[in-house]
Formats: structure tokens, sequence, C-alpha cells
């Protein structure tokens, strides 16, 4: 039976095509994987088999789900099939996860039922422990919450399973962990389309793969021949983004020091994360940052921004001691780029009136936006769209043009392309790259993609245990 059947789907949203009569299908013990370029309406596709299309779009087509056909636009019908036929994982943890819920309780109130010991083995299926089990949703890293969030979903009976950039996040050790739990769902009968920019997931698990392309779908096929020989334009371009297949360059000399630790200790809610630590970051270099989920990376950076205060140690900005006072007088000068860049514009307003308010409290920024935006492929509609009413990677690329308009002297990129698809992560990072060359911009690389961190970075730092320090490489 096919436990997903899509025909002739197409959304419109203010006037303007999005989806353009998309054809899918999956049957059950089979596994289809989406790809296509970030807002090109893949997620939307998802929230229309799950029935959370937002209000304000149209949805034409019909969407079968096993023995039930439905309209696509009856989407309190499809939500009515919630957990009898689908489950969604969806793409942002912090917008699915209760916020005042340990990771543990959450796992244990959502059915079906779980004792102390089922939820808990639940966990560390996923390598949660039970440190992570008694922590809120805001105590984990990115790539745990995704985790949390994985085995909130994973553990139902729904037929299908719907899941929206799955890996993101994840080190290579859990991204394979849970491609090995996604093929023993599929192994046991259930269906699953993936959405994703990670082609490493078709790569990993076969079965069929989609390419969305202007709205519509460009090519399908079995995965391996796809990804072999790609006729489509996008997925030709995702082929040749592998940053494996990046020419090696010869490291950046470097300018002044723009930031340095001593014996710094980080930490968070008490508990001790890494250190003593002692590196230094400098003008026009880029320095990759790398470790496992949950090892503490987005914390040292939140560290060296003072945005989060170190457990021990001394912290220096362009060669002086951080105070308060320094701080206050350089905190435009030092920025992140948070790895959730939906949590980072106003609810419910344009996109485009967050730019226009910088541009009104900084006026230096007005003349650098519109050529950032241009590069960063951000249109005019985009612009005029809430947060809520885009991709991750929409967000991302917006709220990376807002804080290159600023000209820092450092900027710590906390995983910047996880939600980017490959074409548009490769000229992303070549734009961090060519700012800290032409700019002398000093970058913080947070990733887990080592292959581009060795293409691209100047330095490398491994981060380790409490006790481990750091490896250094460059």
């Amino acid at each position: 039976m096919k436990a997903l059947r899509i025909e002739g789907l197409g959304i419109r949203h203010d006037g303007r095509a999005m989806l353009r009569d998309v054809c899918l299908e999956v049957a059950e013990g089979e596994s289809l994987c989406l790809i296509g370029a970030s807002g090109g309406g893949k997620s939307l596709i998802a929230a229309a088999v799950a029935g959370l299309l937002p209000g304000c779009m149209e949805a034409t087509g019909w969407i079968g789900l096993g023995p039930h056909r439905l309209r696509a636009a009856d989407q309190r019908g499809l939500r009515a099939l919630w957990h009898s036929r689908t489950c969604l994982l969806p793409q942002e943890p912090a917008q699915a996860l209760a916020p005042l819920l340990p990771a543990l309780s959450q796992l244990r109130l959502t059915p079906p039922w779980l004792d102390r010991a089922g939820a808990l083995g639940w966990l560390a299926r996923l390598g949660l422990d039970s440190r992570a089990a008694a922590r809120l949703p805001f105590q984990l890293s990115g790539g745990m919450a995704q985790r949390l969030l994985a085995a909130l979903v994973l553990r139902g009976q729904a037929p299908l399973l719907l899941a929206d950039e799955p890996t993101k996040g994840l080190d290579p050790a859990r991204r394979a962990e849970l491609l090995a739990l996604f093929a023993t769902l599929r192994a046991e009968g259930r269906a699953l389309l993936l959405i994703t920019h990670d082609l490493a997931v078709p790569q990993a698990l076969g079965g069929q793969i989609a390419v969305l392309e202007e709205g519509r779908i460009a090519e399908c096929g079995p995965a391996e021949s796809v990804l072999a020989a790609p006729r489509s334009a996008f997925a030709r371009a995702c082929v040749a983004a592998d940053p494996r297949l990046w020419p090696a360059r010869a490291p950046a000399a470097g300018g002044e020091e723009v930031a340095r630790a001593e014996a710094l200790a980080i930490g968070r809610g008490g508990r001790a994360l890494a250190g003593p630590l002692d590196f230094s970051l400098h003008a026009g270099r880029m320095t990759a940052l790398l470790g496992p989920s949950g090892i503490g990376k987005t914390t040292l950076g939140d560290t060296l921004l003072a945005l989060a205060p170190p457990a021990a140690g001394r912290l220096c900005w362009l060669g002086r001691p951080l105070d308060t006072r320094l701080r206050q007088s350089l905190r435009t000068r030092f920025q992140k780029l948070h790895q959730d860049p939906t949590r980072v514009f106003p609810r419910q307003r344009p996109l485009g009136e967050s730019l226009a308010d910088l541009a009104r409290l900084r006026p230096g920024t007005a003349p650098a936006l519109p050529p950032l935006l241009e590069r960063l492929g951000i249109s005019p509609a985009l612009l005029r769209r809430p947060p809520e009413a885009v991709s991750g990677g929409e967000a991302q690329r917006v709220a990376l043009a807002r804080l290159l308009a600023l000209r820092p002297a450092l900027l710590v990129a906390d995983e910047p392309c996880s939600r980017l698809d490959p074409p548009t992560r490769r000229a992303a990072l070549h734009l961090l790259r060519g700012l800290a060359d032409a700019e002398g911009l000093g970058v913080l690389l947070i990733t887990h993609d080592a292959a581009a961190a060795r293409a691209l970075a100047d330095a490398t730092l491994c981060l380790g245990p409490p006790g481990g320090g750091m490896a250094r490489e460059g």
C-alpha cells in the first residue's frame, strides 16, 4: 500500500505560485528524500501533508494517506490523521519542544506512554544521557535538542514519518546513529519522507530521491542513480558543491589579534564543559571549531562574545582585557550568527522591517545592505514575509546580511549553513571567507563539516571534554 500519494499539489501565497503540480508517492517500507533550494517549498510539502499550512496560503490537489484521500485544501481533515497515519519531525526544535519541561518528562508525557526506564532507554538510543534527560530545552545544544525531538517523534507508530532536516546540527557520529534508526524503521515497514540539504542522507539510506526546482519536481529516481548522473540543474549544483571537491588554499597570515583566551574554562548551568583553553583569533583569518554535539562549542562562542560568563580564566578583545566598559564600547564589533535564525527576528513582522530598523539605528549600514542582499540571493518578496512564513535557510541568509552590514571585527558563526542547500552553503561560506580576506574580518566558524573546515579555514580547533583542553591544527 502507498503510505503517501501527493497528486497535483499546488500552493499559492499572496498571488504567487510557490508549488506547481507536485506529484510524489512513498510506499510502506520505502524512503523518499526530497532536496531543493532553500526556500524552494520543500517544507511546504510536509506542512501540507501534515495539515499545517499557514492560513495565508492556498492549496490545491489531493493527498492520499493509506486508505484516505483528501483535498490538499482540507488541512483540518489532514490534521485529524496525526498519529494514526502521519507523524512529523519539524525543522526547528525550539518551536516544537515544551520550554518548561525537562527532556525526560517530555518523552514520558507524549503518547504512547513510557515509564522512566523506557524513556531513558529511548534517549540513550539517540545519545542523550541521564544528565541531558534532566535539562530544559534551552539548556541543550542545537544537536541535542534535535535528538530529543527525534526521540519524541520516532517512537510513534504512524505508518508515515515526515522529517524536515532531521540531521541538522548533528555531528557525523550522531548523524550515523539517526540514519541507522531510520533504516530500522523502514525495515519495520514504515514509510519515510525526508526533506534534507544533507546529501549524506540519501547516500546512506538509498531509496528514492526527488529534486524540487522552481516549484516543480524536476527529477525523481533511485538515489544512487540520480546522484551519480544528475539531470536537473539543481542536483548537478548540489553534487558540485561537495566541499571535498573544493580546491585547497594556503592559510592566510592574518592581522591584529581580535580575541584571546587565556586559561579559559567554560560551563553552562554550573556544569563544567571544557578547559583550560588558550588560543587567539586574528583579523583576516577564519578559524574552524569542531567537536561532538553538546561538547560546548556554542557555549565557547558565547563566552568569547561575552554573552556567557567564563567559569575561569581571562578574555581579551583587540589586545585589551575584557571588562564592562570595553564590552559596551565594542559591542557592535563582536557579533554572532545564531544556529536558529528564526529566533532572532520579531514574529509577525516582515523581515525587511528588521533591516530597515538597522539602517535607521546605524545609518552607516544602509549602503552595505543592497549588495549583501544580492550576493545572498535575498529577494524583495522574501523581505515582505515574517520569519514564521520563511524557511530556516531563508531566515539564515537575512540574518547573515544584517550582521555583515555592521562590519564586525569578529563574527562567531554557529553552524551558519546547517539550514542552507549545498550551493547556497558554498556561496555563504565563500562569502565569509572572502570577507575575511578582503575586509579583515575575524571568523570563528562552529561546524560539524570537517571537509569545509579543511578547505576554507586557516586554523582548526577541536574542542574536548573538561581537562582535555583543545587540539589545534594550523
